[in-house]
């Protein structure tokens, strides 16, 4: 039903043309990065193999796999890479080019999400007990509801104050 309802906002051009534009320059944003990574290790590519290589690593990661993705982007940005940069230590250097990469995009993404816990009065505890249930829970009397997985499916920033009640607190 709200998949519905979502789809009616592309009856509307001008929110159609805004989420077009907006994921264009999403996507330029995060190949910028990738290009200003591999100018740092020299690769010396041309702007479009960054753009591939930020949309293998990122289809590749929709896959079901490790927390944050750990090998399979690497594994998908060392390919494009290497599809395109020959020569001795091409691939150490598209290996070590995907490692830090993949660290400088899932680091700063990561000490942001524990600084808004931190402002949200997350307990880091919740986050270490994510496999008790609700019984559980209340037979110890502890204050954690619900698993993390279904914590951030359900729960966004705009929808916290609404959503106080999945938190036993």
């Amino acid at each position: 039903d709200a998949f519905i309802v979502g789809l009616r906002s592309l009856k509307e051009r001008r929110l159609v043309f805004a989420a077009i534009w907006t994921s264009a320059l999403s996507w330029s944003f995060e190949a910028l990065m990738y290009w200003l990574i591999g100018e740092g290790f020299g690769l010396n590519l041309p702007f479009p193999v960054y753009l591939l290589v930020a949309a293998a690593a990122n289809v590749i990661i929709t896959v079901p796999s490790t927390s944050g993705g750990i090998g399979p982007f690497e594994w998908a940005a060392k390919s494009v890479v290497l599809i395109f940069l020959a020569g001795e230590g091409s691939e150490e250097l598209a290996i070590a080019y995907a490692a830090a990469l993949h660290a400088l995009v899932l680091i700063p993404i990561t000490i942001i999400g524990l600084i808004f816990l931190w402002f949200m009065h997350v307990p880091i505890i919740r986050l270490l007990r994510n496999n008790m249930t609700d019984a559980h829970a209340n037979e110890t009397g502890s204050d954690y509801c619900l698993p993390l997985s279904v914590q951030s499916t359900l729960i966004s920033v705009q929808d916290y104050g609404k959503s106080e009640h999945l938190f036993c607190r």
